[in-house]
């Protein structure tokens, strides 16, 4: 049995992952709200410019939504995964918001990484990681 917060852990996790599934599920639609264009979302999203292509964007949303159902359930092996690709994320996240990098990102890049990207990055690797240290080990 798993405690009450390695179970809301596991939640919080598959909706995040479930939500960026979702996005990349409607940029692949061609939309690009709320942004002008796909160079502004790109630059915005990423902070460099990368296609937003069916190639680069399927094969992303069936692996967070992949991810998603595995946390959803606590499955230890896949939170870990994610604990280690969120947590990577923290330094360079952080290197990006004292200016290291990212110079071509555009004025909102910085913004959305600083109060967005990087907190949700922190909070999805905390979250992975307690279900990874209490998550069921087999499905």
């Amino acid at each position: 049995m798993t405690d009450t917060l390695t179970r809301r852990a596991g939640r919080f996790a598959a909706v995040v992952l479930a939500a960026d599934s979702v996005c990349h599920l409607y940029w692949l639609t061609g939309a690009t709200w709320p942004f002008p264009d796909e160079r502004a979302l790109s630059l915005a999203v990423l902070g460099l410019q990368a296609p937003f292509t069916a190639p680069v964007l399927i094969p992303l949303a069936v692996l967070l939504a992949v991810a998603a159902g595995a946390l959803w359930r606590r499955l230890r092996l896949a939170a870990i995964v994610v604990a280690v690709a969120a947590a990577v994320q923290v330094p360079v996240r952080i290197a990006w918001a004292f200016g290291v990098g990212g110079r071509d990102a555009g004025p909102l890049f910085p913004w959305l990484n600083v109060m967005i990207y990087l907190p949700a990055c922190a909070l999805l690797a905390l979250a992975a990681y307690r279900v990874a240290r209490n998550g069921r080990t087999r499905s």
